[in-house]
């Protein structure tokens, strides 16, 4: 009986109560039929209420990555920037999370929020800041634009002359695109004209925030991380060298003038080998 009092007055049946109902809402967005995931579908024009293999991998994508946002942010303002040259020293301190929580738990009114503490930034911390909160809102951009067409939206004029070309529909999305690029499953969403730029940029600001982070924190993780920030180390390497990999790919077929669509297409129809594909897009 005591070892269970001690668990549940516990600080992690604390963090439990906190992270479980925000888990559970992970799981009914990817999942279920939360009003998130039917205003998305709404707005994208895409059917409602429907669940498909390839809408609850896209979903689940967007859920894992808005949990590795999370558990960056964690590490570094937590944990890492404590323990590197050119860190801070006070976990308090440029800690965004920290503010919130004061002004949460006291009365605005009362100015007990420690606006000192919020505003002692290294160069470290603004430049992290800077990178994650730009890679967040790009990504959230990705996510929640709308390259779909509506079935009653007139195809746009520079169009009308190619509109069997300039139109595709999606099978994963369920809706028109127009100038279609590609379906990304890690925004759950359709890369068309209308939110090309936004996703180039959400590419570029990830490579940004993730090379950082390499470069900053990497030989405190590999000297004193732990198994599961070790871990994190890795995937952080992998998902860099693929948002690299992904860049350039992208870039290439911007200076070829071909979509991710129609390179597919003739890879396809030809039986192109890796070599004579890559060769294609690079001379």
């Amino acid at each position: 009986m005591a070892t269970v009092e001690e668990v549940l007055t516990s600080w992690g049946a604390v963090y439990v109560a906190l992270f479980l109902p925000a888990i559970l809402m992970l799981a009914n967005f990817v999942f279920g039929r939360c009003f998130v995931s039917e205003a998305l579908s709404r707005a994208q024009h895409a059917p409602q209420s429907v669940h498909t293999r390839s809408r609850i991998v896209g979903r689940a994508h967007v859920a894992v990555v808005a949990l590795s946002f999370a558990w960056q942010f964690y590490v570094v303002m937590f944990v890492a920037r404590l323990h590197v040259v050119g860190g801070s020293d006070n976990v308090h301190a440029c800690n965004p999370a920290f503010f919130v929580w004061d002004v949460v738990d006291s009365l605005p009114w009362e100015g007990s929020a420690r606006t000192d503490l919020l505003l002692q930034c290294s160069a470290s911390d603004i430049a992290y800041l800077t990178s994650v909160t730009l890679f967040a809102i790009l990504y959230a951009s990705c996510v929640f634009s709308v390259p779909q067409l509506s079935h009653s939206e007139p195809v746009p004029k520079e169009a009308a002359a190619e509109t069997i070309v300039a139109v595709s529909h999606c099978r994963k999305c369920g809706a028109d695109i127009f100038q279609m690029d590609h379906h990304c499953y890690f925004i759950c969403n359709c890369v068309g004209k209308r939110n090309w730029l936004t996703f180039i940029l959400c590419l570029i600001a990830g490579v940004v925030n993730l090379s950082y982070l390499l470069c900053n924190y990497l030989v405190w993780v590999l000297t004193e991380g732990d198994a599961l920030t070790n871990l994190g180390a890795l995937l952080v390497v992998v998902c860099d060298v693929f948002l690299v990999a992904l860049l350039c790919f992208q870039v290439l077929l911007w200076r070829r003038g071909w979509s991710t669509k129609e390179f597919l297409k003739v890879r396809s129809r030809d039986n192109e080998s890796v070599y004579r594909s890559a060769r294609r897009l690079l001379f």
